[in-house]
């Protein structure tokens, strides 16, 4: 029986709902970036440039291929209720919260200096429930395929452009329906019978700027702009991706010297991805640590610390010698609130990659 109320977990890679607050859809994660507080636009260096800001190819030091990649995200709500042992404790456990999971799986992914391409395959979770005594919720669920290739240039010695282009297709529907349906053994085939597909094209332009002023212990600063989703992604019932532009600042460092890299991102400045102004929860603050550069550009070991919006947020890097594995962890919060510091849905990310 547990494994029938645990339908509701194993439906997240199907499903998705947008009920709380106005929080921004966004078309692929990065962990790294998570565990720095989610403050990337100027930093680059690896594949999640490819959807922070393309400019950040450019300085990529080694070429990598990605056999598989697995990757979950997860708010702790979701991981707290999987170990209840009936639907009523999984009510219980998630009245009153969010419940978000995110599960990708990079069936092919390549990068190297100036490039990347990433295809990949989805689902996602995202609900609340006000009121476990009438659990009705207006559930919108999707699959999602994603298609994305990058290039950058340097257009002189002191700036850098580039360019994401992304197709993205997602299957979906939006109906109101009560959580216990979602453990019937019937529900996810109904389902799957009902989906519309929608595909849209988005363009991602981004540049990045390097100053000659060193800040004391921090060089190499740089300015990071982008422009992301130009012209919007319209998924009809499955959301949007609105178009708007992220600054970032990033700078390196030694730190008992070791290689450090310090950021700053102010997201969405034009505030296009929220109905409620709050600045605030858009600036992040990121810092990493790293020991060691294997053959893939990837550091031996890393380890992250930061703030994404008013919440804390940690991550690591295990890529272990002679093995073509890579480790990535963060723990962070997402705000789920209409104002920095209201709500913070805490969350935990993962991707294991495959790799040469």
């Amino acid at each position: 029986m547990k494994l029938g109320y645990l339908l509701f977990f194993v439906f997240s890679f199907l499903c998705g709902s947008n009920l709380l607050a106005d929080e921004a859809m966004h078309d692929r994660l990065s962990v790294r970036a998570l565990g720095m507080g989610n403050a990337f636009v100027a930093v680059g260096g690896d594949e999640g440039a490819l959807f922070y800001n393309p400019a950040g190819l450019k300085s990529i030091k080694a070429g990598l291929l990605q056999f598989f990649t697995a990757e979950l995200h997860a708010s702790n709500t979701v991981i707290d209720a999987a170990k209840a042992s009936d639907i009523q404790s999984i009510l219980s456990d998630i009245a009153g919260k969010k419940a978000y999971a995110e599960i990708n799986a990079d069936l092919f992914s390549a990068s190297g200096p100036g490039w990347a391409w990433s295809y990949s395959k989805g689902g996602f979770l995202d609900l609340k429930i006000d009121n476990p005594v009438i659990p009705y919720v207006t559930l919108r669920a999707y699959l999602q395929t994603l298609a994305a290739g990058g290039l950058a240039f340097d257009f002189n010695e002191k700036v850098t452009w580039g360019l994401t282009v992304k197709k993205i297709t997602r299957q979906g529907i939006t109906q109101e329906v009560h959580i216990v349906d979602l453990a019937e053994d019937t529900f996810i085939s109904s389902l799957q019978d009902q989906l519309v597909s929608v595909s849209a094209q988005g363009y991602d332009l981004g540049f990045l700027y390097r100053l000659d002023k060193e800040l004391g212990f921090l060089s190499t600063p740089r300015v990071g702009l982008v422009f992301k989703n130009i012209g919007g992604m319209d998924f009809g019932a499955t959301g949007k991706l609105e178009q708007s532009y992220d600054l970032g600042f990033a700078w390196d460092a030694a730190l008992f010297e070791l290689p450090a890299i310090l950021a700053i991102d102010w997201l969405d400045v034009s505030n296009q991805r929220h109905q409620a102004p709050s600045y605030w929860r858009n600036v992040n603050l990121g810092s990493e640590i790293s020991w060691g550069t294997q053959a893939n550009g990837k550091p031996i070991v890393a380890y992250r610390l930061g703030m994404k919006g008013p919440y804390m947020s940690w991550g690591f890097t295990l890529n272990p010698s002679y093995l073509p594995i890579t480790l990535e962890y963060a723990s962070w919060s997402q705000e789920i609130g209409d104002r920095a510091g209201d709500v913070a849905d805490k969350r935990q990310s993962m991707i294991l990659s495959f790799n040469w």
